[in-house]
């Protein structure tokens, strides 16, 4: 068991390797109309993080650290959660270029040629530079998130760009619950995702105030379809399982892709 000096078990990491837009359940807009506002950084003085700092929730200090990076022009992600007794007690923010990918861990390691394919990889460039940013926060007395740790230096250049541009970093960029169920009413009507983002930018006061991309609502429509597909797939799979119990003569084959999902049934 991996703990901390105040015995809180450490070794349950939060892994998120996913490249969608997260789901924000309150309004994410409020603070990104604050910074659009004053590109000049000025609000910098409003964000201050410093060890004893109080939040109300994990949430709010999870929101806060995501906003402090959004002006300091970098993204975050989850990367440890601590347990007690009582449950949950601690958690780590951590700047997303903490830790190396597993290729980067495997470099100038043998490779078995055994199992090697002879088809090429792609050759992804590294986005990880174990850099050592972070925030945590402990649960106290009363239900306050407190914050316990704080580093604020990166060991990698940061963002380029400014603010209101640097939404598009992954932590930035979120659905909300009511964006979510825009785009499933107007996808069942045959919009399609370009059409459904402008009509959100829209709602939200322009493409230039949007948490988003258009490849987001698209993979919200995807994950959707392939939810129902593999609903009538199980239900057509039952249906000729059962017909074959009575016919020993009928035949049917599936053909599914590299990740289980079926494509066609003859």
């Amino acid at each position: 068991m991996n703990e901390n000096e105040d015995g809180v078990d450490l070794s349950e990491p939060l892994v998120d390797g996913s490249d969608n837009a997260h789901v924000q359940v309150n309004d994410p807009y409020s603070y990104l109309d604050k910074v659009i506002e004053d590109e000049s950084n000025k609000v910098e003085e409003s964000i201050d993080i410093y060890v004893g700092k109080e939040f109300r929730s994990d949430e709010e200090a999870y929101n806060f650290y995501n906003l402090y990076a959004l002006i300091k022009e970098f993204s975050i992600r989850k990367n440890q959660r601590g347990t007690s007794r009582k449950g949950v007690s601690t958690l780590r923010f951590v700047c997303s270029k903490q830790g190396l990918s597993n290729r980067q861990k495997n470099e100038g390691k043998p490779v078995d040629c055994s199992t090697k394919q002879n088809t090429p990889e792609k050759v992804r460039s590294a986005t990880r530079t174990d850099c050592l940013a972070y925030m945590r926060v402990k649960l106290v007395e009363g239900g306050i998130w407190q914050v316990t740790k704080f580093h604020d230096e990166h060991n990698h250049p940061l963002a380029p760009n400014t603010p209101s541009k640097n939404r598009n970093l992954r932590s930035h960029r979120c659905l909300t619950i009511e964006d979510i169920e825009i785009i499933r009413k107007l996808s069942d009507q045959n919009i399609g995702p370009s059409k459904i983002a402008e009509y959100l930018a829209t709602l939200h006061g322009g493409k230039k105030k949007v948490l988003f991309r258009t490849k987001d609502v698209s993979n919200v429509i995807a994950t959707d379809n392939r939810k129902l597909l593999g609903v009538d797939v199980d239900r057509t799979l039952l249906h000729f399982q059962k017909k074959k119990e009575v016919d020993e003569e009928f035949f049917y084959a599936i053909d599914a892709d590299d990740d289980g999902f079926v494509r066609h049934i003859f």
